[in-house]
Formats: structure tokens, sequence, C-alpha cells
């Protein structure tokens, strides 16, 4: 009787045990669900924030190739800008002026240079002078 006291002692003590163990499984397998979730979920983060930062740099690289572009234009726009500025310039010189009718009085003075050129030489130099300072006034 002390033995099979023993004895049934002996398997209450094992099924505690075995129960304990189970149940310490269960609980590490429990455990080891939640953190290989975890690492799952973190994996997924982690690829979508690689993901999202691939994405970002493609992005800053098209806006670098953008500004790169716009500068390239804007230095081309600059110089021709200022070209046509200082064609509105000149013609804002004049504006005030007919030109038409300065052509025509040029002709006219070349013409009558012309005529006194082939007259007499004294004369020619007197008109010259007389031209330069009529030009002068006029401008």
């Amino acid at each position: 009787k002390s033995y099979d006291k023993r004895l049934n002692k002996m398997e209450a003590e094992k099924l505690a045990s075995h129960t304990s163990l189970m149940q310490d499984k269960e609980d590490k397998t429990k455990q080891m669900a939640i953190l290989e979730q975890r690492l799952n979920d973190t994996n997924l983060s982690l690829a979508s924030a690689e993901s999202e930062r691939d994405k970002l740099r493609k992005e800053l690289d098209l806006a670098n190739r953008n500004k790169q572009s716009l500068l390239t234009w804007k230095v081309a726009k600059t110089q021709l800008l200022a070209e046509l500025e200082g064609r509105v310039k000149k013609y804002e010189k004049w504006s005030h002026h007919d030109v038409d009718k300065l052509l025509l009085d040029i002709e006219k003075k070349d013409a009558d240079f012309a005529a006194l050129k082939a007259q007499d030489p004294n004369e020619l130099g007197r008109h010259r002078a007389m031209m330069d300072q009529n030009t002068r006034k006029e401008l």
C-alpha cells in the first residue's frame, strides 16, 4: 500500500509536471506566435518604408532634373531678355524722331554733297562743316 501510495503520488506529480510543462509549452507557443506576428508586421513596415524611401528618392531626382532644366531655361531666356531690352532701348531712343524724315534729309544732303563735289573743292570743305553742325543740332 505504501508502494501504491508512492506510485500514485509519483503519477500525480508526473501528471502535474506534465500539465505544467504543457501549459508552459502552450504559453511559449502563444508567445512565439505573437513574436512571429510582430516580426512579420515589422518586416511589412520596413518594406513599406523602403518603398516610400525609393519613391521619394525618385521624386527628388525628378525635382532636381526639373530644377536644372528650369535654371538652364532661365539662363537662356535671361540672355534673350537682355538682348530684347537692348533693342527696345535702341528703338525708344529713336521713337521721338521721325526716322523717315531724317533719312530723306540725309538723302537730300548726299545729293547736295555730290553736286558740290562736282563743283569747287573749297565749297566742299565748307559744306562738310555745315553738315556736321546741322547733324549735331538734330541729335
